[in-house]
């Protein structure tokens, strides 16, 4: 849903999923099955609800969104039943601020998490969660854009495994930082007097006069 608020677009939405899964770990000999290792079942449900804000405040543009998500997991092995919920909030802040002419800086700081391997197994895992920081520079002549971005990654709540006592847990922290630089062009390809093509094959338009816009991106990481 959309409307105003408070000078600005608001947005407003709702999702869900609903999964029900199997594993299996089998133990082998020349292709044939000696006997199960692990026998998991279960379902995987998941709702959320998120609100988005934008406003400009003069040559500022804010962005500001907020997800509430609720996860629960339940698993069925030859012990019984395991099942465990888990709520997160993921905010997000984000701002773009127009220097003048062509060139633009935005940041940005966002929260985001994946769910941890073998969570049918151990439902009470907790999923992995990242913050997310972006400081970027646009400048855009005519058609073309060209975006240059530091960013970093925090990562926590991977699985690791302890090299003396050989056990797995959910202790691990991580750091992905580099520069990111994404130019976009748009190109005006008239391959005939009869028709201009626009980037995809075969499609034309017969309209003389009226030109049609192909595009191209690169993206690069480091």
């Amino acid at each position: 849903m959309h409307g105003s608020a408070a000078g600005g677009d608001l947005s407003v939405g709702a999702s869900g999923r609903y999964d029900a899964v199997g594993y299996r770990l089998l133990g082998t000999e020349a292709r044939a099955v000696q006997d199960s290792e692990a026998i998991y079942d279960g379902s995987f449900a998941a709702a959320a609800v998120f609100t988005r804000w934008r406003r400009l405040v003069g040559p500022v543009v804010l962005d500001l969104g907020l997800a509430l998500h609720y996860r629960s997991i339940n698993g069925l092995t030859g012990g019984g039943a395991l099942a465990d919920t888990h709520r997160l909030l993921s905010p997000k802040m984000g701002a773009r601020y127009l220097v003048g002419g062509n060139l633009a800086i935005a940041a940005s700081l966002s929260r985001g998490f994946r769910g941890a391997p073998g969570v049918i197994g151990d439902p009470a895992r907790l999923p992995m969660r990242a913050w997310a920081k972006e400081l970027a520079g646009e400048f855009s002549p005519g058609d073309a854009r060209i975006r240059l971005a530091l960013f970093r990654l925090d990562v926590t709540g991977e699985r690791i495994q302890d090299p003396i006592t050989r056990e797995i847990s959910g202790a691990g922290r991580s750091v992905r930082q580099g520069i990111e630089g994404v130019p976009r062009c748009a190109v005006r390809w008239p391959p005939s007097p009869g028709g201009f093509r626009d980037g995809q094959p075969g499609h034309y338009q017969r309209n003389r006069g009226a030109g049609r816009r192909g595009g191209c991106l690169a993206r690069v990481r480091q």
